[in-house]
């Protein structure tokens, strides 16, 4: 993943998780949300691409698995739709 300036297009963070990302990112509140292959939940510092927090409630492979949904932030709840199965995690502060 990579974050770059939106004022000069040039590369600000690069960041290359341990597995391979599933679905779409989601951007709020100055964090990156993605969900990897193997199941974990990872919250990037969106101006820095530094891990703020991760997440692993499942152990799960999603590889092909199909369902590209992104997560999604209600409140102080970060929705994780990973096909038949969705998380609600505490948002970290």
């Amino acid at each position: 993943m990579l974050g770059l300036d939106a004022a000069s297009g040039a590369e600000r963070w690069r960041h290359e998780p341990e597995d391979g990302r599933f679905g779409g990112i989601a951007v709020e509140g100055g964090r990156v949300w993605l969900v990897l292959e193997n199941g974990w939940v990872l919250a990037l510092d969106a101006h820095t691409g530094l891990p703020i927090a991760r997440f692993s409630a499942l152990e799960l492979n999603l590889a092909g698995a199909g369902a590209w949904h992104r997560p999604a932030r209600i409140g102080d709840t970060i929705i994780v739709p990973l096909g038949l199965v969705t998380l609600g995690l505490e948002a970290p502060r």
